[in-house]
C-alpha cells in the first residue's frame, strides 16, 4: 500500500526523517535548529521538506468472528445432531468452552464440519446486524 507524506532532505540530497503528517516541532540535530510549523516546501540551511510517498506491505486481513450461538440458529436441529455425532471429543468441548463464545468463519474444522452436514457455508457464516447480547 502507497502512503503520501512528507520528508526532510538534508542538503547532500539524503532522507534524514519521514512522516505522514508533518509535525509542528522538527528538530535538525546536525545543525542544532529547531524548525516549528514548517510545511510542504520548507527551505532553511540546505534542508527541505518535499511530499514523499512510502511503500507499506498491506495489512494482515482481519479475521472475522461469529457468535456460536448465531451458527447455531441458522442450522437445523438434524443439522445439529449429525455435527455433534461427527465431532471428536476434543472438538465438541473446544465448541463448548464457555470463555469462546465466538469462532472464525475461517476455522478449517467449523468450514469442514459445516459441509459434512449438507449446510451453506456462506449462509451460515454470513454477517449480520451484531446485538449488545446473545438472545
Amino acid at each position: 500500500m502507497i502512503v503520501s507524506g512528507f520528508a526532510l532532505i538534508s542538503p547532500d540530497q539524503q532522507e534524514i526523517a519521514w512522516w505522514e503528517h508533518i509535525p509542528g516541532r522538527i528538530n535538525i540535530p546536525e545543525i542544532g535548529a529547531v524548525i516549528f510549523a514548517a510545511e510542504a516546501g520548507w527551505s532553511q540551511y540546505g534542508y527541505e521538506i518535499v511530499s514523499a510517498d512510502r511503500e507499506f506491505a498491506d495489512p494482515a486481513p482481519v479475521r472475522r468472528l461469529i457468535p456460536k450461538w448465531k451458527v447455531l440458529e441458522r442450522i437445523t436441529d438434524e443439522q445439529l445432531e449429525q455435527a455433534m455425532s461427527l465431532m471428536t471429543l476434543r472438538q465438541a468441548e473446544r465448541w463448548r468452552m464457555p470463555g469462546s463464545p465466538d469462532v472464525y468463519v475461517d476455522d478449517p474444522d467449523l468450514v469442514m464440519l459445516l459441509n459434512a452436514i449438507g449446510a451453506d457455508v456462506d449462509v451460515v457464516l454470513a454477517e449480520y446486524d451484531q446485538p449488545e447480547e446473545a438472545p
